[in-house]
């Protein structure tokens, strides 16, 4: 059996590779989904969660293919690809949903020039598109005002499949207030009801009320250790943590 290649000896001597001989690692050949073998036990809990229509909550050591999960699931539905949040220490519960530029609404209306509408200032982000995206285009362009750039819709009502990457970073907080959007596919944007100091008219389902979507139009792929796991989904979070330890 062949020895594997050295680059690097450490003998205080240069080699005769160069930087130019190092092996090239494509990420998009990583996320690859195929080829991708997931374990019996592990195939029939994404069905029980595609089913339920509930998300799926997974715990594991890194690099044991819990991205690649959601890539996979994605490919084998012919759904399009997973729609990725990647969590930060210092994110919000909304964040996950959409992000508002404050500072570029401020001098839009201050300057008294274009249009200082606060729907142009708004990007969606994971678990936002995917519940705009299972809405008709109508919805958010006629009912919302929402300029139809910044929902990029697909064109006809699709599922999505949305990661949330390394949620254990986010605030204790964060998953618990996600509860309540979850279970009713909805979410609100205070910015456009004039609430907050950001201005605008009231919008149907901007302020006082959630973006209503139907139940069930996508599902979702998280990672969130088990502490932190709301009580519900603990032993799910548990079960299939023991699953991807022995993949």
């Amino acid at each position: 059996m062949n020895a594997p290649k050295r680059y690097y000896a450490g003998r205080g001597k240069q080699a005769e590779t160069r930087w130019q001989d190092l092996p090239v690692v494509d990420p998009e050949a990583l996320r690859d989904p195929r080829g991708y073998l997931a374990g019996a036990d592990l195939s029939a809990a994404v069905d029980v969660a595609l089913t339920l229509g509930m998300p799926l909550l997974l715990t594991g050591e890194p690099g044991c293919g819990k991205s690649r999960l959601a890539h996979s699931v994605a490919w084998e539905l012919g759904l399009e690809r997973p729609l990725e949040f990647p969590v930060k220490s210092d994110m919000q519960g909304r964040d996950l949903f959409y992000s508002f530029d404050t500072v570029g609404r401020f001098h839009a209306s201050q300057a008294g020039k274009g249009d200082a509408d606060p729907a142009r200032f708004i990007s969606f982000n994971a678990l936002g598109k995917a519940i705009l995206h299972a809405k008709p285009l109508s919805y958010a362009v006629d009912e919302l005002k929402l300029p139809e750039q910044r929902v990029g819709h697909p064109g006809e009502p699709h599922r999505s499949l949305v990661l949330i990457d390394e949620i254990d970073k986010a605030p204790r907080d964060v998953p618990n207030d996600l509860l309540t959007e979850i279970e009713g596919m909805s979410f609100r944007i205070p910015e456009l009801s004039g609430s907050g100091g950001a201005g605008g008219g009231d919008r149907p389902g901007s302020g006082g009320e959630p973006l209503p979507t139907h139940r069930h139009h996508h599902q979702q792929l998280g990672e969130v250790p088990a502490g932190r796991v709301p009580a519900p989904l603990r032993l799910l979070s548990r079960a299939l943590s023991g699953i991807l330890r022995t993949q």
